[in-house]
């Protein structure tokens, strides 16, 4: 069910987040960026656990603000979260955060990359990728998740009973799922 589905990513993304901040201390990975957030919490649960990490945020403006405001209702944004609303649609990942005092391009990072990539085409995902390992230094984390492709249906296989339900709900909502991969086909 979608619930359950939604709830193993959240702890995945956060687990997996929590490890590689740990793992990689030594390494000093003191940068997290989180692409497309949403409503997520993870850069506002983890500010305080990590006060050496800044947590960068690329939202689309819209949402961006909606964060901004929900921040405010807390007491305000954590020092060492950064929010940036940009609608990268419009402007370079690699510009953006190339332009930001305080992000460093060349050092490690953690990026996450949930629940976004589907509705990108395959073009948009790949240049998406593209623009990020220009943008992030040796030894960073890429976290993300993604459906793979059913070819027969032309649309991402969500391995439930009611797919075609679902997609065509989420269509109709004007957010269409463009793109799955095919995991045979992914190279180390």
């Amino acid at each position: 069910p979608l619930g359950e589905s939604l709830a193993f990513r959240k702890v995945f993304f956060d687990s997996e987040t929590r490890k590689a901040l740990d793992q990689h201390h030594s390494s000093k990975i003191r940068q997290v960026l989180i692409i497309a957030p949403g409503y997520d919490t993870l850069s506002y649960r983890l500010s305080a656990s990590y006060p050496d990490v800044q947590f960068w945020e690329i939202d689309h403006p819209a949402t961006g603000n909606l964060r901004k405001r929900g921040f405010q209702a807390l007491g305000g944004m954590p020092s060492n979260i950064n929010l940036l609303m940009v609608d990268l649609a419009e402007s370079s990942l690699s510009d953006v955060l190339s332009s930001q005092k305080g992000f460093d391009v060349s050092a490690p990072t953690v990026v996450l990359i949930e629940g976004l990539l589907y509705y990108l085409s395959e073009a948009q995902a790949k240049n998406l990728f593209h623009r990020l390992a220009q943008s992030v230094g040796p030894g960073s984390v890429a976290l993300f998740d993604f459906f793979t492709w059913d070819e027969e249906l032309n649309c991402p296989d969500v391995g439930w009973k009611l797919n075609s339900k679902w997609i065509a709900r989420v269509k109709k909502a004007g957010e269409p799922m463009l793109w799955g991969i095919d995991p045979t086909k992914l190279s180390d």
